[in-house]
C-alpha cells in the first residue's frame, strides 16, 4: 500500500508542477508590455515633447482598446528630461532598472548623447521618433530613429536656396543647446554650397534668446539675402521678428525643429518669408493622417505636429515588430523591424533599413496667405 501512495504523490507532483508552469506561461503571456517614453516636457522643445508624448499615448490607447499586441497591453511610464542630456541618462537609468527595455525617445539630439552608449551596454532597444544627428545614425547597435539624417535637411535648404536665387548671400544663426543636430545640418549646408561656388557669409551661435538681438545686429552687417536659422520654435518666433525689424525682404529657412505647428497655425502672415523643412506634409489628404487629425484634435484641442505624427509612428512600428516577433526581447523586436523594413506611416509610408537608418518623404513649406503650402 505503500509503494501505491508513493507513487500517488508522485503524480499528484507533477501534476500540479505542470499545472503551475501553464499558469505561469499564461500570467507571462498575458501581462503587460512595459515601454519608457523619455522626452522634454519642459525646457525649449516641450513643444515637442508634449506632442510626443500626446502622440504615444494615443496610439498606445488604440492598441490597447484593439486587444493590445498578442494579447498584452502596453503599459507606458513617462519621464521628462527637460531636452538635457544626464537628465536623460538619469532617467534610463531608473527604467532599466525597473526592467524596461523597450525605451522610445528623445526629442533632441543633444539629450540621447550618453544614453546610447548605455542602450547598447545593457543590450536594451531605443526608438527615436525625432533624432536625426548623423553620428548617432549608420551604426550597428540598439539605437534606431523613425525620422531621416538631418543632413537631408541641409540638403533640402540648399536645394530650395539655390533654385529661387542663384547668387545668395547667406549668413546661419544656430542654437548650442542642440549642437549635434545643427552641426549635421550646417556642415551638409556649407558642403553643398561649397560645391556651388557659394560662400557662408557668417556663422553665429547663441545660449540663451537674450543674446539674439545683438547677434542679429551683427550677422545683418553683412547685408545677407537669405539666413538659416537652427532653433527651436519658440526662438524662431522672437529671431524671425527681430530679423523682420531690420531686414523685412530677407528670406528665412529653418529646420524640423523650429517649424511646428505654432509657427504654421499661429503666426500666419508673420511668417510669410519663412521656408521650413518639415517632416510630414500638412495637406496630406491620406485617410490615416485625417482620421488622426481628428481624433488628436478632440483629445488635445490641438492641431498635432510632426513629433506627434512621428511618435504614434514609433508606437505603432513597436507594436508590430514585436507582434512579428511574437516576443519582447529587445534584439529579436529590433531584428523583427529590420526584417519588416517598409512600414506604413499615417502621413506617409517609409523604411527601416540595415544600422537603423529611416528612408521617408520630408518637405518644404511655406505660409502663403496665411495658408501652408507644400513646395515641389
Amino acid at each position: 500500500m505503500g509503494k501505491y501512495k508513493i507513487i500517488l504523490y508522485v503524480l499528484l507532483i507533477v501534476i500540479i508542477a505542470s499545472a503551475f508552469s501553464v499558469f505561469l506561461k499564461f500570467q507571462t503571456n498575458t501581462s503587460s508590455i512595459r515601454i519608457g517614453l523619455t522626452t522634454a516636457l519642459t525646457g525649449e522643445s516641450s513643444n515637442l515633447g508634449f506632442a510626443s508624448r500626446n502622440g504615444l499615448l494615443l496610439a498606445v490607447e488604440e492598441i490597447n482598446l484593439a486587444g493590445g499586441v498578442n494579447g498584452r497591453n502596453f503599459e507606458v511610464t513617462l519621464l521628462d528630461d527637460q531636452g538635457k542630456a544626464g537628465v536623460a541618462l538619469d532617467h534610463t537609468k531608473s527604467l532599466l532598472a525597473q526592467g524596461i527595455n523597450l525605451l522610445l525617445g528623445h526629442i533632441t539630439s543633444n539629450s540621447a548623447t550618453d544614453v546610447i552608449p548605455l542602450i547598447n551596454k545593457e543590450n536594451a532597444l531605443l526608438i527615436s521618433p525625432t533624432i536625426s544627428h548623423d553620428g548617432y545614425l549608420y551604426h550597428d547597435d540598439n539605437f534606431m530613429s523613425i525620422n531621416v539624417p538631418a543632413s537631408e535637411q541641409g540638403d533640402l535648404i540648399v536645394q530650395h536656396i539655390v533654385s529661387t536665387n542663384p547668387t545668395p548671400r547667406i549668413v546661419v544663426l544656430y542654437d548650442q543647446n542642440n549642437p549635434f543636430f545643427a552641426q549635421s545640418i550646417y556642415e551638409k549646408c556649407a558642403t553643398l554650397l561649397k560645391e556651388k561656388n557659394i560662400e557662408i557669409l557668417s556663422v553665429q551661435s547663441f545660449q540663451s534668446i537674450t543674446e539674439i538681438p545683438q547677434i542679429i545686429s551683427d550677422l545683418l552687417q553683412d547685408n545677407p539675402t537669405n539666413i538659416i536659422l537652427i532653433q527651436s520654435v519658440s526662438d524662431l518666433i522672437i529671431t524671425t521678428n527681430q530679423v523682420k525689424k531690420v531686414t523685412p525682404n530677407i528670406t528665412i529657412h529653418t529646420t524640423m525643429w523650429g517649424m511646428a505647428s505654432e509657427v504654421i497655425h499661429g503666426y500666419g502672415e508673420s511668417m510669410e518669408n519663412v521656408y521650413g523643412v518639415y517632416a510630414i506634409d500638412p495637406n496630406s489628404t491620406y485617410s490615416k493622417y485625417i482620421d488622426f487629425k481628428n481624433k488628436y484634435y478632440e483629445k488635445y484641442q490641438m492641431e498635432p505636429n510632426f513629433a506627434a505624427v512621428y511618435t504614434y509612428d514609433a508606437v505603432r512600428l513597436l507594436a508590430e515588430a514585436i507582434a512579428h516577433a511574437e516576443s519582447t526581447d529587445p534584439a529579436e523586436v529590433k531584428q523583427a523591424i529590420l526584417s519588416i523594413k517598409a512600414f506604413k506611416g499615417i502621413n506617409s509610408d517609409y523604411e527601416m533599413h540595415a544600422l537603423g537608418v529611416a528612408s521617408r518623404e520630408i518637405f518644404m513649406i511655406h505660409i502663403k496667405d496665411g495658408e501652408t503650402v507644400s513646395l515641389p
